[in-house]
C-alpha cells in the first residue's frame, strides 16, 4: 500500500477519528487507495500517524458500515470495490481544488463543513424538540419506577429488536405505559 499521507490537526475543530475516517475516504475515493488493497494493521497505522488505536478502530469500524473497507478475519483489512458507487468522489475534488485556488487548506473547509455554523439554522424538523422533552420525562419516570415499582416477577421489560431512533408517537406510549406502571393496578 503507498503511503496515503494521513495529516492530523490536533488543534483543529474536526475529532482525529473524524479526520482518520475522511483521510481513508479521500485515498479510497481518488483511487490512491484501489479495491483490493491491504490496509496496515490497525496497530502499526496508528503508531505511524501518532494516534490511539481505539480511535483509528473506530474509523475503520465507520468505513467498513459505509461499505469501503472489509475486515478478513485472519488476513486484514481490504478496500472493497464500491468507492465509486458513492458519487462523492467528483464532488470532494472539485470542493478541494476550489479551496486551494481561493487559498484555503481543503482541511480548513472540511472542518468548517463538519462544524455548524453559530448564526446557521439547525435542520427544520418539526419533532425534534418534543422527541427530546420525551426522552427527558422517560428517564425522569424510568427513575421513578425503578424506585417506587420494580417491574413484577416473571414480567420481563420489553426490549426493542435493537438500536434505533423512536418517533414521537412511539415515546408517547413509552410514557404512557411507565405513567400506567407508577400509577399501578
Amino acid at each position: 500500500m503507498e503511503d496515503v499521507g494521513i495529516r492530523i490537526d490536533r488543534e483543529g475543530d474536526v475529532p482525529v477519528g473524524v479526520q482518520l475516517a475522511w483521510a481513508l475516504r479521500g485515498a479510497i475515493e481518488s483511487g490512491v487507495l484501489r479495491a483490493g488493497d491491504r490496509l496496515p494493521p490497525l496497530r502499526e497505522l496508528a503508531d505511524e500517524v501518532g494516534v490511539n488505536a481505539n480511535t483509528l478502530r473506530a474509523a475503520y469500524a465507520k468505513l467498513e458500515a459505509d461499505g469501503l473497507i472489509e475486515t478478513r478475519h485472519g488476513s486484514g483489512t481490504f478496500v472493497t470495490g464500491s468507492a465509486a458507487a458513492r458519487g462523492l468522489t467528483h464532488l470532494v475534488g472539485a470542493a478541494s481544488r476550489a479551496a486551494r485556488d481561493a487559498g484555503v487548506d481543503p482541511r480548513e473547509l472540511a472542518a468548517a463543513l463538519y462544524v455548524t455554523s453559530p448564526g446557521e439554522p439547525e435542520p427544520a424538523d418539526a419533532d425534534a424538540h418534543r422527541r427530546r422533552a420525551l426522552r427527558e420525562e422517560i428517564a425522569m419516570l424510568e427513575r421513578l419506577v425503578a424506585e417506587l415499582a420494580p417491574s413484577p416477577a416473571g414480567e420481563p421489560e420489553p426490549h426493542p429488536r435493537g438500536p434505533r431512533i423512536l418517533t414521537t408517537a412511539e415515546l408517547e406510549g413509552v410514557r404512557a405505559g411507565l405513567i400506567a406502571r407508577l400509577a399501578g393496578p
